[in-house]
């Protein structure tokens, strides 16, 4: 029986792809090869879909959708800026596209972004939505997600590298644990018709392999221009803060960028497999070592609590500056 909550349009509209994963785990590179489609546009990370869906009231009212309160947020919202879009054309675009709902007016955004790179089609990358693909999901009924999977020992090993990273070792192991964790879990009750897991190690060994099951899985012809997405880069990367950390965009995928084997001390390892062991298993990553020594295990429990207590924190200073705040559903991102 068709589910009378669908609009027919939504069935017919052409899968709306999010790549999705913790940072650092292959997310820009998988951007790129897709950006590099003749026919298919991957802007900067977006944040506005969930940050302004938690404030939809402000735009669908019962008086009709406030298109021009919708656009002047957008237009004020730090990551669309970084789009680099003519604002009087995004506001004559998305006021031409009469959006009746939120999902409507974010698929307008979208589109001025295609339009503008002369695509057809567009996708978001924006790794921290693999936390919000229920949300996602549930608004936009095309929405299909690719969740970008790597090594978590690598992934903790490149994210102390980057300015934006926790330098807390114990703390980068379990925000990978509970990323993936957690996107899995997600991603798998949609089915496999929404939900793809892509392994980062097997998008550098095979790249073409991979961009040939991604575009089946996201309704696209395949075109080999993919795999030359790195004479492109400079494209892609534009204005980032950080343009150092995605230098290896440069180049074709390379294997062997970071080896945790060789650059990770034994009881960075050790204390790793203690944290997320189990996860690593599940995911397909061999463990190193056999069960944790005491003292290992003592500093397991110990950086557990403290990641408990960090995360805490965080929501609670978060709810804290949205009600301080009662009217920030513009300007950016809210404080980490």
């Amino acid at each position: 029986m068709a589910d009378a909550r669908v609009n027919p349009d939504d069935r017919a509209r052409a899968p709306f792809p999010f790549i999705v994963g913790c940072g650092r785990s292959g997310t820009t590179l998988m951007r790129a090869l897709l950006d590099a489609h003749p026919e298919l546009a991957v802007p900067f990370e977006s944040y506005f879909p969930v940050w302004f869906a938690r404030h939809r009231e402000r735009y669908e009212r019962p008086d009709g959708f406030a298109t021009t309160t919708f656009v002047d947020d957008v237009l004020a919202h730090e990551s669309f800026v970084r789009w680099g879009l003519d604002a009087d054309t995004v506001r004559a675009e998305i006021i031409a596209a009469t959006p009746a709902t939120f999902p409507d007016a974010v698929r307008a955004c979208f589109a001025a972004y295609a339009r503008a790179h002369g695509k057809a089609r567009y996708a978001d990358k924006t790794p921290v939505f693999v936390l919000e693909i229920p949300l996602l999901a549930e608004m936009f009924p095309e929405a299909v997600f690719v969740h970008l999977v790597r090594d978590g020992r690598n992934v903790a090993l490149s994210r102390g590298e980057v300015a934006w990273g926790n330098q807390r070792f114990d703390h980068q192991a379990l925000l990978w644990r509970e990323q993936v964790e957690r996107g899995r879990a997600d991603g798998r009750t949609l089915g496999a018709g929404r939900y793809r897991e892509v392994h980062y190690e097997d998008l550098v060994a095979e790249p073409e392999r991979v961009a040939r099951e991604l575009c089946e899985f996201v309704r696209l012809p395949f075109d080999p221009v993919m795999l030359e997405y790195h004479q492109q880069a400079a494209v892609v990367l534009g204005s980032q803060p950080f343009p150092d950390e995605h230098r290896n965009l440069l180049r074709p995928p390379t294997q062997g960028i970071r080896d945790w084997t060789e650059q990770l001390a034994p009881a960075d390892v050790a204390l790793f497999e203690a944290l997320a062991g189990d996860t690593l298993t599940s995911f397909g990553y061999p463990r190193s070592t056999g069960g944790p020594s005491p003292r290992v295990r003592v500093r397991a429990e110990y950086a557990r609590a403290r990641y408990r207590a960090t995360v805490s924190y965080r929501r609670l200073r978060g709810a804290a500056w949205r009600l301080a705040h009662p009217s920030a559903a513009t300007g950016g991102r809210r404080p980490a």
